[in-house]
């Protein structure tokens, strides 16, 4: 029998007449063949995916072998295909606040929003916010005084300023 005859499957009855030293010896020969058992999966995720304990990085077509419940070999072929997260960096401007998928900023700064993408997978959003009315700033505000005579400006430090009860206030 070759292997073309055993490939499908099926019950195949073989029988041969043997003769040996003068006598002859009918073989009949019965044998099944079980259908091989292949299995296609198609498969999406995020970033990773583990399949049977070994963690896959790359989308691909991979395959593995079993033993199936007829003793026979089996086949799972996996058509993977992985999504990667969106990053989108943005800039922003506003007077006195800005909105971002239903957040609200009021201050300059940079903002990191992890939201869930079309493709069920993670996003972030980077925003870079410049808030124009609400820039925290590191020189203070200017400031008038009114006794004797004004003086306006931004003081140093260690000016002393004369208030209505006439004491020295060191502006800060």
């Amino acid at each position: 029998m070759t292997a073309s005859e055993t490939s499908t499957p099926g019950l195949i009855t073989r029988t041969r007449t043997v003769i040996a030293d003068g006598c002859s010896t009918t073989l009949t020969l019965h044998l099944t063949v079980l259908p091989a058992v292949t299995t296609t999966l198609s498969e999406t995720a995020c970033q990773t995916y583990v399949w049977n304990g070994v963690t896959l990085y790359e989308a691909g077509t991979y395959e593995q072998h079993f033993p199936s419940a007829n003793g026979c070999d089996s086949t799972v072929i996996l058509h993977l295909t992985l999504h990667s997260p969106d990053t989108v960096h943005q800039t922003g401007s506003a007077c006195n606040s800005y909105t971002l998928n239903g957040t609200t900023y009021t201050y300059s700064g940079t903002y990191t929003q992890h939201l869930t993408g079309g493709n069920g997978c993670d996003s972030v959003v980077i925003l870079d916010l410049t808030n124009r009315r609400n820039t925290p700033t590191s020189t203070p505000p200017s400031i008038t005084a009114c006794i004797g005579r004004a003086r306006t400006g931004t003081p140093p430090a260690t000016t002393p300023w004369r208030t209505p009860d006439r004491t020295a206030a060191t502006a800060s």
